[in-house]
């Protein structure tokens, strides 16, 4: 058996004949960069018809590949996680289907290659709490340092953005696709579209409990209370389990709660930051009317 992870709502409790998106694809329709891609108008309806589809990652969105095994007559479908690692995003699929880990799609691959009549089930998933280890950081995860100054660390700090339940507009469907009529008030989201709303709403909690605090001695007690552990005790980790930096997190992963005392904060302000600026002559063009101090040298 193998592990996947999925939010779609349908079920498939019975044994259905398994082929690979690259063997149904009707002619023509691909190249050998698409094969096995689900593209759009790709598989074939006869091949397809009533089977359950393994759908490498690529070229089109996880919901589009659905959709196609969906419009060739497909009961269901396997997608391969478009990343190596632990975390797998998953989607509201248009029909019965689970994501898998990128090195799972190898293994059934070679069980459709290997067997004359290749069969799966997809059963229907539950919930699994306390996962560990937890936090990580995932594979999409943007990273330092700094391009435009490698002096000051990026990013400031982590938090979940890896398959967030979250509010949603009832005025577009789950897949955001076209064919998709259904109509939801909360989805399963991932990215930094996921992660900014926590942190965001951790600085407002610290902001009504410190109103006189500025922006700046809130985002410090943000950063000073990050932890860099997981779960386990052990450090937190990138989506292939090895230690991760302060390039993949910042300063850590956020404790709210913690951030409400943080014992010390570091403070900036306007003047502060034009200071810095004066090191590289750049201060001008943020403030024409600040005159930077004659013992700032310019940096090399």
């Amino acid at each position: 058996m193998i592990q996947g992870q999925t939010v779609t709502p349908y079920k498939l409790n019975t044994v259905r004949p398994l082929v690979y998106a690259g063997d149904a694809e009707a002619p023509g329709t691909t190249t050998s960069a698409t094969i096995g891609l689900c593209l759009s108008g790709t598989l074939s309806q006869e091949i397809v018809q009533g089977k359950i589809v393994l759908c490498l990652s690529g070229n089109s969105s996880n919901v589009e590949k659905g959709m196609e095994v969906k419009r060739a007559g497909g009961a269901g479908f396997i997608l391969q996680n478009p990343a190596d690692g632990i975390g797998v995003s998953v989607d509201a699929h248009v029909l019965p289907g689970t994501a898998i880990f990128s090195n799972d799609s190898a293994t059934i691959l070679d069980y459709i290659r290997t067997n004359k009549n290749p069969t799966a089930i997809i059963v229907p998933g539950r919930t699994v709490l306390g996962s560990k280890p937890s936090p990580f950081m995932t594979s999409f995860s943007s990273t330092g340092p700094n391009g435009l100054e490698p002096n000051i660390l990026k990013p400031d700090i982590t938090a979940p953005g890896l398959n967030i339940l979250a509010a949603w507009s009832e005025a577009t469907s789950p897949t955001k696709l076209f064919e998709d009529n259904r109509v939801v008030k909360y989805n399963i989201n991932s990215g930094t579209s996921m992660s900014c709303p926590h942190v965001a709403a951790a600085a407002a909690l610290i902001k009504a409990a410190h109103p006189d605090w500025s922006s700046a001695a809130i985002r410090s007690a943000l950063m000073t209370t990050s932890t860099q552990s997981n779960n386990i005790g052990t450090p937190i980790t990138d989506a292939n389990g090895n230690p991760a930096t302060p390039f993949h997190y910042g300063s850590g992963h956020f404790q709210p709660a913690k951030a409400m005392d943080p014992g010390l904060v570091y403070d900036s302000n306007y003047t502060d930051y034009l200071l810095f600026l004066c090191t590289y002559n750049t201060a001008k063009n943020v403030d024409p009317s600040f005159t930077c101090p004659k013992e700032f040298s310019s940096a090399e």
